[in-house]
């Protein structure tokens, strides 16, 4: 959770600074995050900076799904079967 909550801010930041807006400072807490911007004014900005975070999020949903997915069939698969038969007797 607090991988995707940086990268999200790390969403903010990048899309201000794109826009040629100051952002250094990231504040991290257990239940989110805030990230220090100060886009140029104008509205375009603003709104690229506002919808870059969510964005983030949007991307991380198939990467996400996908690695649940495979993790998924992993377990449910079991382990590899062994064949007794190829072991050297005792």
């Amino acid at each position: 959770m607090f991988g995707i909550v940086l990268l999200h801010e790390f969403g903010h930041v990048l899309a201000c600074r794109s826009v040629g807006g100051q952002a250094n400072e990231i504040m991290l807490w257990p239940f989110g995050g805030v990230a220090f911007v100060k886009p140029p004014p104008r509205p375009a900005a603003t709104l690229w900076n506002v919808v870059a975070g969510p964005a983030v999020n949007v991307l991380l949903v198939p990467v996400i799904a996908i690695v649940g997915a495979v993790s998924a069939a992993r377990v449910l698969r079991g382990p590899a079967p062994v064949d007794l038969r190829d072991r050297d007797p005792v």
